[in-house]
């Protein structure tokens, strides 16, 4: 087909994102206070965090929590895919919404 791009960007894209991850672990290994600064960002901590954030942050967890056990059984059943799983009963989309929006609160919870 002409004028598809498609592999062409995909394979760019990847030599860029190595390019970028190349010139930051330069940076991050030759300085060894840059070295630690990225790796408490990268990995987080929850030293030095007062009771305050875990308050801050409970609904949003409870609540990514609660859809999470809601959506794992339509979700298991979307393993065997649209077709078997709307004949057993699930909504495709909306299981699918329900498990990204629990997905969401749970990773936005966690790296508050």
């Amino acid at each position: 087909m002409r004028g598809d791009f498609g592999a062409p960007r995909v394979l760019a894209g990847a030599a860029v994102s190595a390019l970028l991850i190349a010139c930051t672990q330069a940076v991050v290994l030759t300085d060894r206070a840059a070295l630690n600064q990225w790796r408490f960002w990268q990995v987080g901590s929850v030293a030095n965090r007062g009771l305050d954030v875990v308050a801050q942050v409970a609904p949003f967890l409870v609540a990514g929590a609660v859809l999470a056990a809601i959506s794992s059984r339509s979700l298991n059943l979307m393993q065997l895919g649209d077709d078997v799983a709307r004949s057993l009963g699930i909504r495709p989309t909306r299981a699918k919404a329900i498990g990204i929006a629990a997905v969401m609160l749970l990773v936005g919870a966690t790296t508050a």
